[in-house]
């Protein structure tokens, strides 16, 4: 397959520490460059010929500090896929982009000003490393976007528009992360009628703030939604009535929410959620005894850094179960009725309790006495610092 691509000058792939210069390489449509195993030794002559392909649409580059020696060379790029750092600015100069993910170091001050809606056929924005970077509210007016996924992002309301005025509706919108402090307004709902996924944090930074500021009831507007990740950073409760989630929910990720167990049927009465990840302190309070019916096709539940000491889960409970990770939490045992979840087919333990060590050993002995010999354990005792 690569050897006809290139034939056809449809891809050039490389190594810049390479002595062979690929053929035909000044008309090569896509340039793929593989990482210097041997840092820093590129081939001077390399280098300087990628730099006369100048039909180039698309750069995908795995070696650092490479890229941003082409880039200004290739003027009809369309896609960049790269680790190299860019500014804001070098960014704006690439008019004819689709495709943009790269480093953007950016700090709190850096700011994508309203020229970046001469953007106009640019569909993803992927940027890397960056702090909050506040963008203009020109945003709102790239109907073409698709994706746009920052470390944080700030992003105002949309501008109001005058009575004579049509408003852009982003159709084409699917992905947006990861949001700070967004409120999703009654506008914003209209403006983003296909989103799929969406990475929100709020942040509790000024006197008198409330969550209930950010509109976080319209979420369930949000017809379309299929993963959430929401997280909340704050010494305060979430109250209920500040929120609500989309049926169409497939995905989601709690942090730092503070709900109490019992308030999880609010998740386990979403008829579509499969997956389930619940960290630091996402859920409060000891006891969790979920009701019959919920989590109907729950595939994967992730707890990680809660207070859960005592779970009541029979096989009614979670009977589409398969995939069952905990970590650094004190329960006292895991319940027995996972045994008889016939769809169950892994369970992690990172950093807990022996009783929960103890209690999965049960699991495993009550589940092969009922002819299931498929259920995987895995158990990790020591400290680590990605759960941390």
């Amino acid at each position: 397959m690569l050897a006809r691509s290139s034939e056809r000058e449809f891809l050039c792939i490389t190594k810049v520490y390479d002595v062979d210069i690929p053929p035909n390489i000044e008309n090569a449509r896509r340039l793929g460059i593989h990482r210097s195993t041997k840092q820093y030794r590129y081939n001077p002559l390399v280098l300087n010929t990628l730099r006369s392909a100048s039909s180039a649409r698309s750069l995908v580059c795995e070696s650092e500090w490479i890229s941003p020696w082409l880039v200004p060379c290739l003027k009809l790029l369309r896609v960049l896929n790269v680790h190299d750092i860019y500014s804001a600015e070098e960014i704006m100069q690439l008019i004819n982009s689709r495709f943009l993910h790269f480093v953007g170091n950016w700090d709190l001050n850096t700011r994508l000003t309203s020229s970046v809606s001469l953007l106009w056929n640019l569909q993803s924005l992927i940027v890397r490393g960056s702090s909050s970077t506040v963008l203009p509210s020109e945003i709102w007016e790239m109907t073409q976007l698709r994706h746009l996924k920052f470390e944080k992002i700030v992003l105002r309301d949309p501008p109001r528009q005058s009575h004579s005025q049509d408003s852009c509706v982003l159709e084409n919108l699917y992905t947006l992360s990861s949001l700070e402090n967004f409120r999703v307004t009654e506008e914003v709902v209209r403006r983003v009628p296909n989103i799929r996924k969406l990475k929100i944090a709020y942040v509790n930074s000024l006197l008198g703030w409330k969550l209930s500021n950010y509109c976080l009831e319209n979420l369930a507007r949000l017809s379309k939604l299929e993963s959430l990740t929401w997280d909340v950073y704050s010494c305060q409760k979430v109250p209920t009535e500040d929120f609500a989630f989309p049926l169409s929910l497939k995905k989601l990720c709690l942090r730092g929410c503070r709900l109490p167990w019992e308030e999880m049927r609010i998740v386990g009465s979403l008829p579509n959620l499969e997956i389930l990840r619940l960290y630091d302190r996402a859920v409060v309070g000891n006891v969790w005894n979920p009701s019959e019916g919920e989590f109907a096709r729950l595939k994967f539940l992730e707890i990680h850094r809660t207070e859960l000491k005592y779970w009541g889960a029979e096989n009614t409970r979670f009977p589409s179960l398969e995939h069952l990770a905990l970590s650094s939490i004190d329960l006292q045992e895991l319940p027995l009725g996972l045994a008889e979840i016939h769809t169950l087919r892994l369970i992690e333990l990172k950093q807990c309790r022996h009783f929960s060590e103890k209690s999965v050993e049960k699991i495993r002995e009550e589940r092969e006495s009922l002819g299931y010999e498929d259920l995987q354990i895995q158990v990790s005792r020591y400290w680590d610092p990605e759960w941390y």
